[in-house]
């Protein structure tokens, strides 16, 4: 007997236990793909890529947005050049996926630490606070 026979009669006896046949059981399989076909998946011009080889990000627009909100303190486009040559650097270390994951990551430590030396947001009109600046916005 091959491991198909006996996984074959498995799932029969699996079936009648369940009180089903053949037929049933391929009609839910049918139905339950068809279910996950349907769903509406993410986007993919909502996720964040890097491309090791140029050592560029693929970022959509309205993250940089969200990021210097975020992150005043932060050189948003210095700290993801810095970022892309540790990655180029760290291969092994390097995330596989959910950059957004690792750059927020990044960027929350660079803000922790006092933001990127020497940078000052220059998007804020002098004499207003953030609350002021965010309002207008």
């Amino acid at each position: 007997m091959t491991k198909q026979d006996i996984l074959l009669k498995h799932l029969s006896l699996h079936l009648r236990f369940h009180g089903m046949d053949y037929q049933d059981a391929f009609d839910n399989l049918t139905n339950d793909l068809a279910k996950l076909k349907a769903r509406p998946s993410k986007p993919s011009q909502d996720l964040i890529g890097f491309d090791i080889d140029r050592a560029a990000w693929l970022i959509p627009v309205r993250y940089m947005a969200i990021w210097e909100r975020a992150y005043p303190a932060v050189n948003i486009r210095h700290e993801l050049e810095v970022a892309a040559a540790w990655l180029v650097a760290n291969p092994k270390k390097a995330p596989r996926s959910n950059y957004s994951r690792f750059l927020t990551g990044w960027l929350n430590r660079v803000q922790d630490k006092g933001g990127t030396k020497g940078f000052v947001q220059s998007n804020r009109p002098a004499g207003e606070d953030k609350a002021e600046a965010w309002a207008k916005t």
